[in-house]
């Protein structure tokens, strides 16, 4: 962590406050942060990295979607339902309208994105989600642990 801090100063002194690599380096002092169980600064470090992306890469970009989708899933994990389902609905929508929906960096948080679904009540919504992902992955050359995931996911909501 004291590295990726001094890492972020310099980065920060170098490419200025809100460059898109300063962007990235916060996603990962977020994802350390969370793997360290310190969450409260792992939120506040994922949303100045969702900050800094959007408006360097914008929110399309691969970087904002992972950066999106793990604070998405943290805040599940956290209780923060609500916050949670907010967050990945406008990522989709985000890619939606890019058109990368397919994109196997935002397929992965789908078994993450359909438990937040399910705890909001949106059981159905849900499904149809994890099945067209499975159906975009079967096209893809991805991690087959990444289809398993999702096929595991689908499987455990059929009747």
């Amino acid at each position: 962590m004291a590295r990726l801090d001094q890492v972020l100063i310099r980065a920060q002194q170098a490419l200025g406050p809100d460059g898109a690599d300063v962007g990235n380096i916060q996603s990962g002092r977020a994802l350390t942060l969370y793997h360290l169980d310190r969450w409260p600064e792992g939120i506040a470090a994922s949303r100045e990295a969702i900050r800094i992306i959007d408006a360097r890469l914008g929110r399309a970009s691969s970087d904002a979607i992972f950066a999106r989708g793990l604070l998405a899933d943290v805040l599940f994990q956290d209780g923060k339902i609500d916050e949670s389902v907010r967050l990945y609905d406008e990522t989709r929508a985000v890619v939606e309208t890019a058109g990368t929906s397919e994109n196997p960096l935002w397929l992965q948080f789908m078994p993450a994105y359909a438990n937040a679904l399910d705890r909001n009540g949106r059981g159905a919504d849900a499904r149809r989600l994890l099945e067209a992902a499975d159906q975009a992955l079967a096209t893809r050359q991805v991690d087959p642990e990444m289809r398993g995931d999702v096929q595991f996911a689908l499987a455990q909501r059929l009747p």
